[in-house]
This record gives C-alpha cells, structure tokens and sequence, in this order.
C-alpha cells in the first residue's frame, strides 16, 4: 500500500476510535438513566476507576455498588452530554465532556452542571472506561452536597 492509502487508514481507524468512545460516552448516559445496571457494567476496564461526590470506586465490583447507592436514591434522572473532546494515544485515550443532570430527590428535583475527565483504553478491540472523574461545577439545589 502507498503512503497515501495507510495514512487515509490511520485517519479512519482514529475518526472510528472517537466514534467508540462517544458511544460508551452515550451508553454510560442512557444506562444510568433507564436503570440498565448490565449495560452500565459493560463499558468499564476491570480496574476502573469511578470518582463522584458521592465517592470513589476502584473496580468493577465496587463500581456495581456505587451504581446501585446512586439509582436506589433516585427517582428519576436525566444526564445530557455536550462538548466531548476526546484525543486518541493509540490504545489509550482521554476525554473531557461538559453534563448538565438533572433528577429528582425525595420530591425536589435538582439540576447540577459538571465535566467528566475521562481515560479509556483499548482491550480485546474494544474500548472501555479507564477512569472516570465527576467535578461540579454549578447546582441549583443543595441536595447535591448529599452523599
């Protein structure tokens, strides 16, 4: 194959590479949102690491406990992602994405903003969540200083 061709490959592998991990971005979304705990689990690396105000999570294990803290205090949530960077490292990648959530609380609802920091990797290829790291950064309810 001519020069042309393999970086004409590169470039299509990495646009692919992107698209994956919108995808997890997506799924990790809409799993939360609609209680989908299996398909929550399948996007995280075996030793993830999940960091939230309500706490950390290292591992798959500790990650299916902090799902199941965060959904059985809800009664309803919504998360919105917007303005995802993401920049591939060949096997690795990282990710800053801007989240407006919104949920609903013992009858109050809330709207918190935020950005995840993310690092993926690529396993079996297949790409998967590294870490991922929750930071607020504006709420309108102080429900959101709840652990």
């Amino acid at each position: 194959m001519g020069k042309d061709i393999l970086d004409l490959l590169e470039q299509v592998q990495r646009l692919q590479s992107i698209q994956d991990i919108r995808n997890l971005i997506t799924t990790y979304c809409q799993s939360v949102d609609s209680w989908d705990k299996e398909s929550f689990l399948s996007i995280w690396d075996k030793e993830a690491v999940y960091m939230v105000p309500r706490g950390a999570s290292n591992g798959k294990k500790e990650i299916a406990e902090m799902y199941d803290k965060i959904t059985s205090a809800e009664q309803n949530h919504h998360h919105h992602v917007t303005n995802s960077k993401i920049e591939i490292n060949g096997n690795s990648a990282t990710g800053v994405s801007d989240v407006l959530y919104y949920r609903l609380i013992d009858g109050e609802s809330t709207y918190l903003s935020g950005r995840y920091y993310d690092e993926f990797c690529k396993s079996s290829g297949k790409w998967l969540i590294k870490r991922r790291e929750f930071k607020p950064q504006a709420t309108i309810s102080p429900l959101f200083n709840r652990v």
